[in-house]
C-alpha cells in the first residue's frame, strides 16, 4: 500500500480515536443501525477508479451502540491517487467524526482552508490541506449520521464521490427521528476516591475506540 493511502487511512483512525474519548452521553433508547445496512450506501467506484472490499464495525456496550463503515478507492493506473468514504451512525452519541464536527471552525491560510457548505441540502464542512494535497468533506445528517469523504486527487473528484451518495436514504435509516432528550442526572451518593468506583461509560467507550484503532491498523497494514 502506498504511503499516501496509509496516511489517509491513519487520519480516519485518528478521528475515531478522538471521538471515542469525547463521548457525550444521551438517551440509551436509540440503537445504531447495523453496519451491514450502512455498507449498502457506500458509493460504487466512479469510472476510472477501483474500490476495495468495504469494512464495517459496530460496538454494543451496556448503555449504547454506534457503527461505521469505510471503503478505500484507488485510481486505475495511479495507485498513489486514492479516496476514502466512510459512513457512521452515532446514535446521537458524540463519537467519531461527530466529535470533530462539534469543534469545526472556518479558516483560510496559505496552507489550505476549512469552510462550511452544503451537500444536497445537508450541512457540511470542506477541508483542504495543501501540504498533503488532501481534500476532505464531512456531511452531517439529522445530527446522527455522518458521511466522511477524503481524496488525494482534486476537488472535482471529492464532489464526484459526494454527489453519488444517497443522503436522504441514509437519513431514512433513522426513521426521521429527532435526537432524544437528555435525561436528568440522578442523585448519587459521592464515593470517596479509590473506594469501590467502577469505570464510567466514557472510559469504556474510550477503550472500545482504542480496540477499533488496533483492529483497523492490523487489517489495513
Amino acid at each position: 500500500m502506498k504511503k499516501v493511502k496509509e496516511i489517509s487511512i491513519l487520519v480516519l483512525i485518528v478521528m475515531l480515536l478522538v471521538g471515542a474519548t469525547g463521548l457525550c452521553t444521551v438517551s440509551a433508547a436509540t440503537e445504531a443501525v447495523h453496519f451491514s445496512e450502512l455498507i449498502a450506501f457506500l458509493p460504487a467506484a466512479p469510472s476510472g477508479w477501483e474500490g476495495e472490499e468495504p469494512f464495517g464495525m459496530m460496538y454494543t456496550i451496556e448503555e449504547g451502540t454506534w457503527s461505521m463503515v469505510t471503503e478505500s478507492y484507488t485510481k486505475s493506473g495511479a495507485e498513489d491517487i486514492t479516496a476514502e468514504v466512510g459512513i457512521m451512525d452515532s446514535a446521537f452519541y458524540q463519537v467519531g467524526w461527530w466529535a470533530l464536527w462539534q469543534g469545526f471552525y472556518a479558516w483560510e491560510s496559505t496552507e489550505g482552508y476549512a469552510k462550511t457548505t452544503e451537500v444536497k441540502g445537508f450541512p457540511a464542512g470542506e477541508i483542504y490541506d495543501k501540504g498533503s494535497n488532501d481534500y476532505s468533506l464531512y456531511v452531517g445528517i439529522n445530527d446522527r449520521f455522518m458521511v466522511f469523504i477524503s481524496t488525494s486527487s482534486d476537488r472535482d473528484t471529492l464532489y464526484s464521490f459526494a454527489n453519488s451518495i444517497d443522503y436522504k436514504g441514509i437519513a431514512a435509516l433513522g426513521g426521521g427521528a429527532a435526537p432524544p432528550a437528555e435525561e436528568e442526572p440522578e442523585e448519587t451518593t459521592e464515593v470517596p476516591e479509590g473506594e469501590g468506583k467502577a469505570p464510567g461509560f466514557e472510559a469504556v467507550f474510550a477503550v472500545a475506540g482504542l480496540l477499533a484503532v488496533a483492529y483497523l491498523l492490523r487489517r489495513r497494514g
